[in-house]
C-alpha cells in the first residue's frame, strides 16, 4: 500500500476518532449532563425550544393534581354528547335531565354543535378568560367550573383516569398521584385502572382540601405552613405560596430543608387563582434554603396546561434555575412520592436511566 493511501487512511481514522469522541466516547452520564446544561442555557430565552426540550425530558411524576380538574373540557363535551346530557345554555351547567327552559339536548351531529362546544370549553376552563370583562374574579370563576361539568364526572371516573395516564405517557411522565374525594372511588376502580394501564403507576389519594383552602387564607394567617409542618407533621406542602408571610419563616424553611419536607409548586394555578407569579412567587425562596421542590399541575384541564409547560414557565421566569435543578425536580417527584419503598426504588432507577438516555439523545438531536 502506498504512502499516500496510508496517509489518507490515517487522516480518516483520526477524523473518525474525533467524531466518535464528540458524539459517543465522551457521553458518560456526567459529561452528557454537562453538555445538556450548556445546551439548556443556549435555549434559555426561546419558549418553543424549551417546550420541545421539556416535552422530551422524562419528568418523573405529577404529585399534585385533581382528577376532575385535570381533564380537558373537550373530553367532557364529547362525553356529554355520548351520554345525551342536557346543557343549560345560559349557565353552561350540565344536567341529566331538561330542568330549565334554556336547556338543550346534547348529541353528536346536533344543530350548532360546534358553537356549543366552543362556549362549553370557555365556561369549563380558563381559555379566553378576560378578568376585565367577566362578572366573576379569577378565583371564583375557577372554582365555579367544577360545578358546571360535575354532573358528568362520577359516571366516567375510570375513563378519566385512563385519559390522564395516556396524556402522561405522551409527555414523558411516568407516575401520577391523583387527588379524588368522590365516594365512588373503590378498589374495583383502582384495580381496573392499574390493570389496563400497567406501564404507569397511579395512586388515587383520598385527600381533603384543607391544605389548599388554607393556602388561600394564609396570606393573612401567617402560621398555616408552620402548623402543617410543626403541628400536623406534614411530609409535603401543597402550594406553599405564603411562606414569606410566616412569622418565623427562616426557622420553618430550615426545618423543611433539614427534614426533606417537599413543596409542591403549581405555577399556573397560583398565578390564575391567587395572582401570585414571577418574583412574587416564593419558588426561589424555597430554592435558596434548599427545600426540596417538585413542579406539578394542580388542575391541568381547567387551567389549560400540562407538566411540561410548568417546567417551561419556571425556566423562562427564573434564570437562576439550571438544568441540574430541573433534573432534581423530576427526581424529587419520585423520591418524595407516596409509593411503597420497593416500588419507589424501582421507579427512581427507571427515571435515572431514562434521563441518561434523554441527555445523550438531546445533545445529538439539537
Amino acid at each position: 500500500m502506498g504512502m499516500k493511501n496510508i496517509s489518507r487512511i490515517s487522516i480518516l481514522l483520526v477524523a473518525f476518532s474525533i467524531l466518535s469522541c464528540r458524539h459517543f466516547g465522551n457521553l458518560t452520564p456526567r459529561n452528557s449532563r454537562d453538555e445538556v446544561s450548556a445546551l439548556f442555557e443556549e435555549m434559555r430565552g426561546n419558549e418553543a425550544m424549551l417546550q420541545y426540550f421539556f416535552t422530551q425530558m422524562p419528568k418523573g411524576g405529577d404529585l399534585h393534581n385533581h382528577l376532575t380538574g385535570s381533564v380537558y373540557a373537550e373530553t367532557y363535551f364529547n362525553m356529554a354528547l355520548r351520554d345525551n346530557m342536557w346543557l343549560d345554555t345560559t349557565s353552561y351547567i350540565l344536567n341529566l335531565n331538561a330542568i330549565c327552559a334554556s336547556c338543550v339536548s346534547l348529541y353528536s351531529g346536533m344543530e350548532n354543535e360546534h358553537h356549543f362546544r366552543l362556549e362549553a370549553i370557555d365556561n369549563w376552563s380558563i381559555r379566553n378568560f378576560d378578568a376585565y370583562n367577566h362578572l366573576l374574579p379569577p378565583d371564583e370563576f375557577f372554582f365555579a367550573t367544577f360545578g358546571r361539568f360535575g354532573a358528568l364526572t362520577h359516571n366516567h371516573l375510570a375513563e378519566l383516569l385512563i385519559e390522564l395516564r395516556l396524556r402522561a405517557r405522551d409527555e414523558n411522565v411516568q407516575y401520577l398521584e391523583i387527588m379524588l374525594t368522590s365516594p365512588r372511588v373503590d378498589s374495583a376502580l383502582v384495580t381496573r385502572y392499574e390493570t389496563e394501564n400497567s406501564s404507569l403507576i397511579a395512586l388515587i389519594e383520598k385527600r381533603d382540601f384543607f391544605g389548599f383552602a388554607n393556602t388561600l387564607e394564609n396570606l393573612f394567617l401567617q402560621s398555616n405552613i408552620h402548623d402543617a409542618v410543626v403541628v400536623a407533621g406534614a411530609d409535603r406542602i401543597g402550594h406553599g405560596v405564603a411562606i414569606a408571610f410566616e412569622r418565623n419563616a427562616p426557622y420553618l424553611l430550615r426545618r423543611m430543608a433539614g427534614n426533606n419536607i417537599v413543596v409542591e409548586i403549581n405555577l399556573t394555578s397560583n398565578e390564575f387563582i391567587l395572582g401570585v407569579k414571577e418574583s412574587g412567587h416564593p419558588i426561589m425562596l424555597y430554592h435558596r434554603y434548599n427545600v426540596p421542590i417538585v413542579l406539578s399541575t394542580d388542575d391541568a384541564g381547567v387551567l389549560r396546561t400540562n407538566l411540561s409547560q410548568q417546567f417551561v414557565i419556571a425556566a423562562l421566569r427564573y434564570p437562576e434555575l439550571k438544568y441540574e435543578d430541573f433534573r432534581n425536580f423530576a427526581l424529587n417527584s419520585i423520591r418524595y412520592s407516596f409509593l411503597p419503598e420497593e416500588v419507589k426504588t424501582r421507579e427512581l432507577n427507571k427515571l435515572i436511566e431514562q434521563l441518561e438516555v434523554f441527555e445523550r439523545e438531546i445533545v445529538l438531536n439539537l
